[in-house]
């Protein structure tokens, strides 16, 4: 069975993201053409995969390699769960070892002359009704509020914006963040309200970069190469650790989780399925959703009444009988019915 065919199997099997799933597709087509054929199950032998690895050496940087690595080993370790291969031996596949890089933030001045050059901005956006300058006002304000990734500000929705305030988890970590936005953002965001979207900034990845780039080119800055919005996230940590040492800096930037306890795990993994599946929207889900874990700040008797409780009223959403669940073999016509 080819590789990339198991990557459709997985998706159909587990609830996950498409761009995950193109990273698993990525990985088996770039084994593949290592084999200078389609990658199969067969193909899945960790003396081949090392030798794949070592060849990206000379085509990609370290942590490229290692997501390539992790990727294939899903696929692989999904491949066994269906009895179509054995277990992969992880130790014996090489880990390429990441260099120690620099942080590069970009000067303030910088961040003075981007908002600037937002409010100059000519013309409306395509297709919507909303003008340049008050887009791209709010996309950088917002982004400078946030020190989030750029990948969860395309994400935002309206729902995860109260007034003031900002919750969201990160993509990349699962981490639950929230920050406070500074008044202009705020009326910066009620100018392209009016927009009636889903997502906060509706436009696409390479339609954002063209007028990040357009911002850029009318403050009169170069935009180095390979750089993007979120080295402005590095300028913000920067500035925080100056003033209130590395553990804000870590807060802010989402590096850390909140260390909160839960009362069981459906409800500590709650805010990154909410974002995964998309369920911001639907009320059903309010009762898991204002939710307050247990914060590392409590007392010992807080803790004490938390850990006596035995239920509480988000449990009655819980099924009283629990069903094992078993991944499918892809090779019965039944399962995949």
């Amino acid at each position: 069975m080819k590789l990339f065919d198991l990557c459709d199997s997985l998706a159909d099997a587990r609830p996950i993201a498409k761009n995950t799933l193109a990273n698993y597709r990525r990985a088996t087509i770039y084994f593949g053409n290592f084999l200078g054929r389609h990658a199969a199950v067969e193909d899945l032998d960790e003396g081949r995969v090392n030798q794949w690895l070592r060849s990206c050496e000379t085509d990609y940087d370290v942590s490229y390699i290692r997501n390539l690595r992790r990727d294939l080993l899903v696929v692989w370790r999904f491949a066994a769960d269906c009895e179509l291969a054995r277990q992969p031996r992880a130790r014996m596949i090489r880990m390429p070892k990441v260099p120690r890089k620099k942080v590069v933030a970009w000067p303030l001045d910088w961040i003075r002359r981007l908002l600037v050059a937002c409010r100059l901005m000519q013309g409306d956006l395509k297709g919507k009704d909303a003008r340049v300058s008050d887009y791209d006002e709010a996309y950088f304000r917002t982004q400078f509020d946030l020190l989030c990734r750029p990948t969860d500000l395309r994400q935002l929705t309206w729902t995860q914006v109260r007034g003031d305030e900002v919750h969201w988890v990160q993509n990349k970590t699962g981490h639950e963040c929230r920050a406070k936005l500074m008044p202009e953002t705020v009326e910066a965001l009620k100018r392209i309200r009016h927009l009636d979207t889903i997502r906060v900034f509706p436009l696409s990845k390479s339609a954002t970069e063209n007028l990040i780039g357009r911002v850029f080119r009318s403050a009169g800055i170069s935009k180095p190469r390979g750089e993007s919005l979120g080295h402005a996230r590095h300028t913000g940590g920067s500035e925080i650790a100056k003033d209130k040492g590395n553990d804000a800096a870590r807060q802010a930037l989402g590096h850390t989780a909140d260390n909160c306890l839960a009362k069981c795990p459906a409800l500590a993994y709650w805010p990154q399925l909410e974002t995964k599946a998309r369920l911001e929207s639907i009320s059903e889900w309010d009762l898991f959703r204002n939710y307050e874990a247990c914060p590392p700040t409590a007392s010992d008797e807080e803790l004490r009444s938390f850990l006596e409780t035995k239920s509480i009223p988000q449990c009655a959403s819980c099924p009283s009988r629990r069903v094992a669940f078993h991944h499918p073999s892809p090779l019965q016509r039944s399962n995949l019915q």
